[in-house]
């Protein structure tokens, strides 16, 4: 429960005033702030720990905040990692692939203290401060919360109580400066608005509409992940509508509100799908990348991509990939697709060294709708493997001797997965499942003429396998 403080900063709530218990936090995040507690350094649970913890909810990661250097951190726990270059920070791995994340606190940049007309992205921050300017230095007012493990109690520096309390997401400081110095906090603010169900701050809300142009001097693999971010948040629908209002979807992807703003019907398919991610999300299902930047482009939204990046000659030959309703792929002319329809040939990687052969049309496609998405170029082959075996299933739904190949195939399940997400009538998708899921052969009671009968009887000693009957078969005399 959130009671109402004094406005005088830093707030100290006590342990007898909030909820967050010692019983909710990580076990290894507690050990790691013990260990820093005992060598005589500052340890804060920090970030959208604190934030979860307060709503009630289970947070997926905790961070820590340390006055400790990251090599200092490093000689204390040997199972730790220094990585970052805008602003080295230490990852602690535990058991279970869990990671703690440790950083230094940060100093109040240059940028904020000078009066500049046109503030410039930060491209490195590497300066130690103290608490109170690590708090000033991040994004949200609800997320510069910190928890002292040494005293129980919460730290305030920004005003978050007050904002968790009355449901506001609000950026630190001059949200137009800090905009420009870190153009994702956009997209942050979207994201935890849909998550939250809080609303934006007047003053943030208007310069995300003002600045929403700024998002193209972050770097794309940076968008990208915080793009990701927004389709695993499990609040997507929410999120992608946030992002329409203040037209800051139009400068993440230009393709893709070029094809909202050309069909009426684009944007009612596009919320069906991420509807649908937001439920197998809540379902706990995990879905890869791939798929999810898939999922957003599939059937006519991706036609309408197409058409917005001067793409015609290709239409007829991709159809097959990017086609949603399996209905009509039997009509399609097959003579343009690029496998054979008994056999389906998946590009493999070949580490460092590239494929010199030319990329096929389905690829040069996906770079040029997932490029300016800063998508990685092995989730882009991964794309290119999913498009493929998605044509082949539908096409040989019904031959259960050819998707046998396919049974337990990682790729395979990722290419139902997006016609789960993208098919409105899920029938085929449910037999697809149940036909990669069943054995090829099946016995009925004590058949020893079953493949499996006799392979069984061969290993306690009463018969020869199928395999050993061949080796013993000699070729007729001519």
């Amino acid at each position: 429960m959130l009671n109402s403080f004094d406005s005088e900063y830093p707030l100290i709530i006590e342990r007898s005033e909030h909820c967050i218990s010692r019983k909710m936090i990580d076990e290894d995040a507690l050990k790691v702030m013990r260990r820093l507690l005992n060598n005589g350094y500052k340890a804060y649970l920090v970030g959208g720990g604190v934030r979860d913890l307060l709503l009630n909810k289970r947070p997926k990661d905790f961070d820590i905040a340390t006055d400790a250097t990251p090599q200092k951190v490093r000689a204390l726990f040997r199972n730790s990692r220094i990585i970052g270059r805008r602003f080295p920070i230490n990852h602690v791995y535990f058991k279970g692939n869990k990671i703690i994340e440790v950083a230094t606190f940060r100093a109040v940049g240059d940028v904020e203290t000078q009066e500049i007309e046109k503030p410039l992205p930060i491209k490195k921050d590497d300066t130690y401060g103290n608490p109170e300017s690590d708090a000033l230095r991040r994004d949200l007012t609800i997320n510069g919360l910190f928890y002292d493990l040494d005293t129980f109690s919460i730290i305030d520096y920004v005003g978050g109580i007050e904002d968790l309390r009355n449901g506001v997401i609000r950026i630190i400081g001059d949200p137009d400066k800090r905009i420009v110095e870190d153009p994702v906090r956009m997209i942050r603010a979207c994201r935890h608005a849909a998550r939250t169900g809080f609303g934006i701050d007047r003053a943030t809300y208007k310069a995300i509409c003002d600045n929403a142009q700024f998002i193209k001097l972050s770097s794309p693999s940076r968008v990208s992940e915080e793009f990701v971010r927004e389709l695993r948040g499990g609040s997507a629908r929410a999120s992608f509508e946030l992002m329409k209002e203040t037209r800051l979807l139009k400068y993440v992807s230009a393709p893709l509100w070029q094809a909202i703003e050309r069909d009426s019907e684009t944007w009612p398919r596009l919320e069906l799908v991420l509807a649908r991610i937001d439920d197998e999300f809540a379902k706990g299902t995990d879905i890869s990348a791939a798929v999810l930047f898939l999922a957003l482009v599939m059937g006519r939204i991706a036609f309408d991509m197409f058409e917005s990046l001067g793409v015609e000659a290709d239409g007829d030959a991709l159809a097959p990939y990017w086609q949603v309703c399996p209905e009509t792929l039997e009509e399609l002319d097959l003579t343009h697709c690029h496998e054979a329809d008994n056999d389906i040939e998946l590009p493999r990687r070949q580490g460092r060294r590239r494929d010199k052969r030319s990329a096929s049309s389905l690829l040069t496609m996906i770079n040029k709708l997932f490029l300016p998405f800063g998508v990685s170029r092995k989730d882009r082959e991964d794309m290119e493997k999913i498009l493929r075996l998605r044509h082949f299933l539908l096409l040989h739904a019904n031959d259960k001797r050819k998707l046998s190949q396919f049974r337990n195939n990682p790729t395979a399940q990722d290419a139902i997965m997006l016609m789960q997400l993208t098919l409105e009538d899920t029938r085929k998708v449910l037999k697809l499942r149940r036909l990669l899921a069943e054995p090829l052969f099946t016995t009925k009671g004590n058949n020893s003429h079953s493949p499996q009968r006799r392979n069984h009887r061969a290993r306690r000693g009463r018969g020869r396998t199928c395999a050993d009957v061949k080796k013993h078969i000699k070729s007729p005399i001519l």
